[in-house]
């Protein structure tokens, strides 16, 4: 029995000493948790705060701005416009009395030549010309040139003096003398030297004034 007694001693003598290391245990364990805890917010602070504006690294790249927007200038007038352009349409003025087809084209901007053309079958004093005739393009300060109508003027006819057999200085007087100009020619018929042989037209024809009349005298070798 005081066998069981000392055997009973010792195990109480043990107990406390056991309680001790089954208690140190969890505290161990704790101190770890606590530990991991204050790492991880240890983490969680040194992350900066997020800001309300992100920046975004990006690679290096070429950017490529869009090329500045020309400024808008007037539309050009087309160069066939009448009012606007320097190039113009010229008036068509054929038909047109003399004075009226000049200031048409005078009002137009162009500088005006008139010639006269003698018609028989048109009334006197009417454009029936012009160059560059209607509807041309021609630039502001250009020439147009006009054709007028004019009534063709009466010519006077003379009638040919017969001057075969005549001297040559007689016929000459003759021709000259009614308003024609001797053109003398020669030839060789066995007459004396001087001597009218031929004339054109014959004695009694009518000629313009100032037409030429041809006479043909005697020239010996």
């Amino acid at each position: 029995m005081a066998q069981d007694q000392g055997q009973q001693g010792y195990d109480g003598a043990n107990e406390p000493g056991g309680r001790v290391e089954s208690s140190v245990w969890p505290w161990i364990a704790l101190a770890i948790v606590v530990l991991v805890v204050i790492f991880f917010l240890w983490l969680f602070w040194r992350q900066p705060l997020p800001s309300s504006e992100t920046t975004v690294s990006t690679p290096q790249s070429t950017v490529i701005l869009p090329a500045a927007k020309p400024e808008a200038t007037p539309s050009e007038p087309a160069a066939d416009t009448f009012q606007t352009s320097s190039v113009k349409l010229v008036p068509n003025v054929l038909g047109r009395p003399n004075d009226s087809g000049v200031r048409a084209l005078e009002n137009a901007g162009y500088v005006v030549r008139v010639t006269e053309v003698h018609s028989a079958s048109r009334a006197s004093g009417l454009v029936i010309g012009q160059e560059p005739m209607g509807g041309a393009e021609l630039a502001h300060g250009g020439v147009v040139t006009i054709a007028v109508s004019a009534r063709a003027q009466a010519v006077k006819q003379v009638k040919m003096p017969d001057v075969v057999g005549l001297k040559q200085s007689s016929a000459e007087s003759k021709v000259k003398a009614v308003g024609l100009v001797p053109y003398i020619m020669y030839g060789r018929v066995g007459v004396p030297e001087g001597q009218v042989i031929s004339q054109w037209p014959l004695g009694g024809e009518l000629l313009p004034v100032g037409a030429e009349g041809f006479i043909q005298v005697q020239r010996n070798p």
